[in-house]
C-alpha cells in the first residue's frame, strides 16, 4: 500500500515528536548501589527520618564523603535479610 520511502519519511518525522512525548515519563536505566538518605527511605518505604534512625541503631553502615551521607544497597539488603523473623498465629 504504502512505498518504503514514504514509510521512511513518515518515521522520521513522527520519531522526534513521539521521543519528546515519551522522553518525560522514562526512568534511569542504571540503579544506585549507593543511595543518599532521601532514596533509601524510597527503597525501605519509610522516611528520611526513620533511615536515620536505623542508622544510629546500628541496623546498617553508611559512608560518609565530607558532607555527604552514602548508604549501600546491599548493606540495607543483608540487614533486611538478617531481620527475618516468623511470627506464629494465635
Amino acid at each position: 500500500m504504502f512505498d518504503e520511502a514514504f514509510i521512511d519519511a513518515l518515521a522520521k518525522a513522527v520519531a522526534p515528536r513521539l521521543a519528546s512525548l515519551i522522553h518525560p515519563h522514562l526512568k534511569a536505566a542504571i540503579v544506585p548501589r549507593y543511595l543518599n538518605l532521601e532514596q533509601a527511605a524510597d527503597y525501605l518505604s519509610t522516611t528520611p527520618d526513620g533511615v536515620r534512625g536505623m542508622l544510629r541503631a546500628n541496623v546498617f553502615p553508611a559512608r560518609k564523603i565530607g558532607a555527604r551521607l552514602f548508604i549501600d544497597v546491599e548493606d540495607i539488603d543483608a540487614a533486611m535479610n538478617d531481620a527475618v523473623h516468623y511470627c506464629k498465629t494465635p
